[in-house]
């Protein structure tokens, strides 16, 4: 967040709604385009992401039909067997270099819908039918644009209202003000992505730092809001290994643990789809140089190599969680195909 956008395209449609009004009046001094329809920037053919990264425009548009997707199997469900995920946000303001957002979109461009409340009323009416687990960050860090949008305001503070929704908001962000002027739910959950700092600075960069995140968690345990932590992705290659016993310790010695909704755990893994596209859009990108190979439609580290990782790491993590607490990602030959998520 710490570039300004280049410029906001503004959807005709998306004139009069109150969130559009509440952006603009944060970016008074941002130039303003209206559009006939998103699509005609967000999807515009040979675009440069990497250069778009540097300065991404703002494009504030409405979905007249809001998606939700089945959760893929590349994603944990935490035990839920409705699974689903939401994407009234597209793209992320951090760069991380093994992002899978690089190979979903064709631009790096901010894109956000500005009816959340639509994808809520649709979540309502799905939980009728029984619970539902809805990831809302999927496809971006909400928690980090929320520190200068308000994005999660029109959803109201009592939502998720129904107690058949349980909702995750997964974030990097270090920004606590949503913690700390909110009630807790405790069907909202915040997952923490968490990583050795060594990892952080090589992998994510402009990202918060790792003790930050842990304060920032802390601050959410403190006024009562559920933490889940996300040892995801896990990299497995060989000269990180020494870094994740130090990294748990660090963890849980600033984060009570008996405190903790749970933790996913979880390697790198991606589609191989869209690992092709990130190859070709960053082929210098740090994470290349892992030891990851192909297996089916996924692209990860090798079976052996996640059983030998995930045995050590877990023997670690059941020393501060109890075994109810982890949940484990499947081994990355498993289906790993996203919905198409074409804008």
């Amino acid at each position: 967040m710490k570039r300004p956008y280049r410029t906001i395209y503004l959807e005709k449609q998306a004139k009069e709604r109150p969130l559009t009004s509440r952006i603009l009046e944060r970016l008074p001094d941002c130039p303003v385009v209206v559009v006939e329809n998103y699509k005609q920037v967000f999807n515009r053919p040979g675009q440069n992401q990497r250069l778009q990264k540097q300065s991404p425009a703002l494009i504030l548009a409405v979905h007249p039909d809001p998606p939700i997707y089945p959760g893929p199997a590349i994603c944990q469900n935490f035990g839920q067997t409705r699974f689903v995920y939401t994407s009234f946000v597209q793209n992320c303001p951090f760069d991380c270099s093994y992002c899978f957002l690089q190979g979903l979109y064709p631009s790096s461009d901010q894109l956000i819908f500005v009816n959340p409340e639509d994808w809520a009323h649709r979540l309502a009416q799905m939980a009728e039918d029984g619970p539902l687990y809805a990831a809302l960050s999927h496809d971006s860090d909400l928690l980090a644009l929320q520190a200068r949008f308000p994005l999660l305001d029109p959803l109201g503070d009592d939502w998720p209202q129904s107690p058949s929704i349980q909702a995750e908001i997964r974030t990097k962000s270090s920004w606590t003000g949503y913690y700390t002027q909110h009630q807790p739910r405790q069907n909202l959950i915040f997952a923490f992505s968490l990583a050795p700092q060594p990892l952080i600075d090589l992998y994510e960069p402009v990202t918060p730092t790792l003790r930050s995140r842990l304060l920032a968690a802390r601050t959410a345990l403190d006024h009562g809001h559920p933490v889940r932590l996300c040892f995801d992705p896990v990299f497995a290659d060989p000269a990180y290994d020494h870094l994740y016993e130090t990294f748990f310790a660090e963890v849980f010695q600033t984060l009570d643990p008996t405190r903790l909704h749970d933790a996913s755990y979880g390697f790198l893994r991606l589609p191989r789809t869209l690992y092709r596209r990130i190859i070709q859009r960053r082929p210098n990108a740090p994470f290349l140089a892992e030891s990851l190979q192909l297996s089916g439609e996924t692209v990860g580290y090798t079976a052996v190599r996640q059983a030998e990782i995930r045995q050590r790491h877990l023997n670690w993590l059941s020393s501060y969680l109890r075994k109810d607490q982890i949940f484990l990602v499947e081994d990355t030959e498993a289906s790993c195909q996203f919905a198409d998520q074409t804008p």
